[in-house]
């Protein structure tokens, strides 16, 4: 095997197994020859599913959860950076990709100990300035004014994942230059399009609702959906919740939830074993309020990962980063409804659609080629 050429050093301050297009990066990266990858991210002390690769070196030390004792908990802030100091110290990197500001402090640091490593960055979410203001985001604050200070100057490469947020943080920072800035759309992986295609169940009487991911009583429309699904509801009509964070209320009030048809998945389901559990229902089911501008401008990883495995999408009228891909000329198609309007809604409502199979084909090879070629072509330069 040829001799890698390029050392490149990825910084993800959350655990990497609640962010799949984190992983999407990372397995894309670790498939090129080119490349050698290490990853410095954090875990939780209880968890016991990991993400791995086997041609890159991921090191983690421990995410400081709340409740800890306050002594552990500013212990294991301070690891982070450390880890990835001690990191860059041995493999002195030739290009630094990090994460979200939370990430920022350990990338100031690692680029004091090579300032002439290649800098990029790019941003799971959306953040309004008021955020970084709020309790408990002292290190996105710390780490957004390191940004806006010195590392933006120095990044080469800025993205996000719609051109809605772009645009909303070039108003943020008008400083940063717009040839900076890319968008990575949240794709999943190539290998999942045999799903859509061995897809059986996108037919017949049967309607087979899902949702998959965090649910609150405050920020999705669980309430409404499910006063809804009571009443709408048939014999031949199901709902499963796969359901992996959720906060105390929201687990009282789903713990009453004796429903016939309804099914409730507490801890949710390991990213990879999606293809063969989302090709089984119909339609898949966003259902954030958009109780923030980071929502209202956001297509959610699900969206795509529902279209790929050929399933029909329904989502509110309000996320607007969800238009796009809008679509009710063929199957699967990608439907706005009114949330607060649910009971003028049948269940018919949910299977309507005309038009051609036509499979979704997007995947994050195509998309995160853009980083690999900003990687390989501007190390060549170099």
């Amino acid at each position: 095997m040829p001799k890698k050429s390029i050392s490149v050093l990825i910084l993800h301050w959350f655990p990497l197994e609640q962010f799949p297009p984190a992983q999407n990066l990372l397995n894309v990266l670790g498939s090129k020859e080119q490349l050698e990858v290490v990853c410095c991210s954090t875990r939780k002390p209880n968890d016991y599913h990991f993400f791995s690769h086997d041609h890159i070196t991921i090191k983690r030390s421990y995410f400081p959860s709340t409740g800890s004792n306050i002594f552990f908990r500013v212990l294991r802030f301070l690891s982070f950076p450390w880890l990835c100091l001690w990191t860059a110290f041995w493999t002195r990197p030739s290009v630094l990709i990090y994460y979200e500001p939370h990430s920022a402090i350990a990338a100031f640091v690692c680029l004091l100990l090579n300032p002439r490593c290649r800098l990029l960055i790019h941003f799971h979410e959306y953040r309004e300035p008021k955020h970084f203001l709020d309790r408990g985001n002292a290190l996105a604050r710390l780490g957004h004014w390191l940004e806006k200070r010195w590392l933006f100057r120095k990044a080469e490469w800025i993205s996000h994942t719609n051109d809605d947020r772009i645009r909303l943080f070039l108003a943020d920072c008008p400083n940063v230059a717009l040839s900076k800035m890319h968008a990575l759309p949240n794709m999943p992986p190539q290998k999942w399009v045999l799903s859509a295609n061995e897809k059986s169940n996108c037919t017949g009487e049967s309607t087979k609702l899902i949702y998959i991911g965090a649910i609150s009583l405050h920020d999705t429309y669980l309430e409404p959906l499910l006063d809804w699904f009571s009443n709408a509801r048939n014999e031949k009509t199901t709902l499963d919740l796969f359901i992996n964070n959720v906060d105390s209320a929201t687990r009282d009030f789903l713990a009453k939830q004796k429903l016939d048809g309804l099914t409730i998945h507490l801890g949710g389901v390991p990213y990879e074993q999606l293809p063969t559990i989302l090709p089984k229902y119909n339609v898949g089911l966003i259902l954030y309020r958009c109780n923030s501008i980071n929502y209202v401008y956001n297509a959610p990883n699900k969206l795509f990962e529902y279209l790929i495995c050929g399933l029909n999408v329904i989502y509110p009228k309000q996320m607007v980063g969800v238009a796009p891909y809008a679509r009710s000329e063929c199957s699967p198609w990608v439907k706005s409804i009114d949330f607060d309007k649910l009971s003028e809604l049948s269940i018919d409502d949910f299977r309507k659609w005309n038009g051609s199979l036509k499979p979704w084909e997007q995947t994050c090879e195509t998309v995160y080629q853009q980083i690999v070629d900003k990687i390989l072509v501007s190390n060549s330069e170099s």
